[in-house]
């Protein structure tokens, strides 16, 4: 199922100490297919997994904890 993220908030947080390295790779990792401003993430999960390196199950997970600490804003697309 496609989505869309917005991250405005999280690319101020990518170099917060207290933040998992997980957490800090899935970020870097949506950045790399932001536009201009650190929105509009259109991005499937497998290249998620092919480019962190991380399982599916934790970039899912490190996502839905990310969304749920205000850090990004999921908005799930129906075609």
């Amino acid at each position: 199922m496609p989505f869309a993220i917005r991250m405005d908030n999280a690319l101020r947080k990518i170099e917060d100490k207290l933040m998992s390295p997980t957490y800090r790779g899935i970020l870097r990792a949506l950045a790399g297919h932001s536009d201009w401003d650190g929105g509009n993430i259109f991005v499937s999960m497998r290249t998620l997994v092919i480019e962190t390196g991380y399982s599916i199950n934790t970039v899912q997970k490190s996502i839905h904890k990310l969304e749920r600490l205000d850090l990004l804003d999921i908005e799930v697309i129906y075609k």
